[in-house]
């Protein structure tokens, strides 16, 4: 699977993302400002609680369609490139999706 380093996430394929950005986390070289924003999205997207409930039709479900794509985008437009191809790197070779 490759990834395109400058375009969000799309589809239903967020895990390895989310696991590239686990690794990113946890890397000296990444930014303050760049973990912080990481490390708000894979709160948000694991967190039971929604800002807007998802029992409230259609708008409960657009803020997870929004957030978590633009969140994503965001953090990995932060995170210096090669942090971002060390933790896919490791992704990659753990193998595990």
């Amino acid at each position: 699977m490759t990834f395109n380093r400058r375009s969000a996430p799309r589809g239903r394929a967020y895990w390895p993302h989310f696991r590239t950005l686990i690794h990113a986390l946890f890397d000296r070289r990444a930014p303050w400002h760049a973990r912080l924003v990481a490390l708000g999205v894979l709160v948000y997207a694991v967190w039971p609680f929604d800002l807007i409930p998802d029992f409230i039709p259609v708008a409960g479900w657009i803020d997870d369609l929004i957030i978590v794509p633009l969140g994503l985008w965001l953090a990995f437009r932060l995170i210096p490139d090669d942090v971002i191809a060390d933790a896919r790197a490791k992704v990659e070779r753990t193998g595990v999706r």
